[in-house]
This record gives C-alpha cells, structure tokens and sequence, in this order.
C-alpha cells in the first residue's frame, strides 16, 4: 500500500489532510496514563466488531485505538455477535472469534463437519465410540 497516503509528519499535517482542518480528534499511544489502567473488563461487558481486517467479528481488545472515540463506538462496537456479524456482513452469522469461549481456531457459526457424500438425514443413533486406532485409509464398511 502507499504508505503516503497514511503517514504524516505531525498531528496538524494528518487532521489538515483528512479533516481539512489543523486539530482534529485523536489518539496519543505514546503518551502517558494520567492514571493506572482500569481493571480488565469480565466478558459480558466486552463487546463485539470487526477485526482490523473486517474478516470476522471478535470480542478480543486487538482494534484500532481510533475506535474508542465517541462519536465512531456506534460504527464499530456491538452488544452481540449477532449484531455485528449483521451489521459488518448483512447476515446474522459470520465467522468470529469470541475471546470468552475460545477455540483453537476462529470458525463460522454454526459449523458442521463435511462428509464424503450427501446424506438421506441423520442416524438413528451415535456410535459407540471412536474408533481404536487411525487407519491408513477408509474402510469398506462401518466398524465397530
């Protein structure tokens, strides 16, 4: 991307260029707290939005400070995941991460495994387990 386009040599220089005036809101990462941190937030006063990428949406703290700003919260921030993904995709499930209820991996809701082949419906039952050992390759028929 053209860096240009996105840095500048002063605060006044960036408000003035996208704001079209010399001071404009904004965010000092470097600068020191007046005072310490407040404590952790618990996860249901954590909210959801997209991530910087806008890939999935997510309760995680890893978003641009910019966001925090009054007046853009309602842009970027959501009381469920819901919301978000509605908000942000226009569909009421999206792929997401939830930092509260975490996988190994982020997922789209609800998620289902693959199989071989279509199937007429579901089983009647569970098996009884999972198999003993890992074969090399698909057995001809069901195992026990």
């Amino acid at each position: 991307e053209n860096e240009d386009s996105y840095l500048y040599g002063s605060l006044g220089a960036c408000c003035i260029a996208v704001f079209g005036t010399p001071q404009c809101p904004f965010i000092d990462d470097c600068a020191p707290t007046a005072s310490p941190t407040q404590a952790p937030t618990t996860c249901e006063e954590r909210k959801f939005h997209p991530n910087t990428g806008e890939s999935m949406c997510t309760n995680s703290f890893d978003y641009p400070p910019l966001w925090d700003n009054p007046d853009l919260k309602d842009q970027y921030f959501f009381e469920t995941l819901e919301e978000c993904c509605e908000a942000v995709f226009n569909t009421p499930t999206c792929s997401h991460e939830d930092i509260c209820t975490p996988t190994s991996m982020p997922s789209v809701s609800p998620s289902g495994y693959p199989t071989k082949e279509p199937t007429n419906g579901p089983t009647n039952a569970p098996t009884n387990g999972p198999t003993k050992e890992p074969t090399n390759a698909p057995t001809n028929g069901p195992t026990d």
